[in-house]
């Protein structure tokens, strides 16, 4: 523990006191390349009180988190604004589960957090996550949600972004995948006897609007505000572009705005 929060502390300590832009990263590249030649181990690290994540120096999001307290904090924000005590939160493409974890404090005991990660070794990540954070409101699933029912292949990313697995080979430069089942969200729903659904958060590398296709029944019945990730160089990997998409929601009665950071949106009910 001591030396976790000796490699946390000098790295703050470095990016807030190195003048120049260039080299604010040393740290951080060293402690990743000691990871990487196993020198170094992941780390435990408590990123909000009570909320443990195992962390990698050499991944992005994880690294992130270690050096700055936080990834994403626009959405961190929002959603953390967003969810009550109470209420059902669904995270497609859970990845690690930094929202998971989030999402599960906000909405308490009496509230529940559905977490959907294809990858198995993130999904194992995840459950120690979880378990670590003595969460008992949180179900994770290891299937890929879609439009359809069926079996197909994920391609997953590098020690370097996991975030970056796609179930589209052209989305990434990474060759290893492996076979993982599709599920449509409405399906889990119905599967896990959700209650309700207040607020989604879908990062799926592309793969976004078959996603939506295959939560129809949960945008109709229960309305709920949409996070999204809309990346149009991802999106063309499966022939769609971020048009198609509006245009999909705003049939459902739905409105979009920027959350103001990277390609993140806010779907609403109009």
């Amino acid at each position: 523990m001591a030396l976790s929060a000796i490699q946390v502390g000098t790295t703050r300590l470095w990016k807030r006191s190195w003048p120049l832009k260039w080299g604010s990263e040393f740290p951080n590249r060293l402690l990743a390349r000691a990871t990487k030649m196993g020198l170094l181990r992941p780390i435990w690290f408590e990123f909000r009180p009570g909320l443990w994540m195992k962390c990698d120096w050499r991944e992005l999001v994880q690294e992130t988190l270690l050096s700055e307290g936080i990834w994403e904090p626009k959405t961190t924000d929002y959603l953390c604004s967003a969810l009550l005590p109470a209420q059902v939160f669904v995270d497609i493409g859970a990845n690690v589960g930094y929202f998971t974890l989030l999402a599960a404090r906000c909405v308490g005991p009496l509230g529940k957090v559905l977490a959907v990660e294809p990858n198995p070794a993130m999904t194992e990540q995840l459950r120690q996550n979880i378990a670590r954070s003595g969460l008992t409101n949180v179900v994770a699933e290891v299937v890929a949600c879609s439009a359809s029912t069926g079996v197909c292949r994920l391609y997953t990313g590098g020690p370097y972004n996991t975030g970056r697995s796609s179930l589209c080979s052209r989305n990434l430069q990474w060759t290893a995948s492996v076979d993982v089942n599709c599920v449509p969200a409405d399906i889990l729903a119905e599967k896990h006897a959700l209650p309700r659904i207040d607020l989604v958060k879908i990062d799926v590398e592309g793969a976004e609007l078959e996603v939506l296709r295959g939560m129809r029944d949960i945008l109709k019945h229960w309305r709920p505000k949409i996070v999204i990730e809309l990346l149009p160089s991802l999106l063309e990997g499966f022939s769609t572009t971020f048009n198609e998409v509006l245009e999909y929601m705003a049939g459902l009665g739905y409105s979009i705005r920027p959350l103001g950071e990277h390609s993140n949106y806010l779907f609403y009910p109009s």
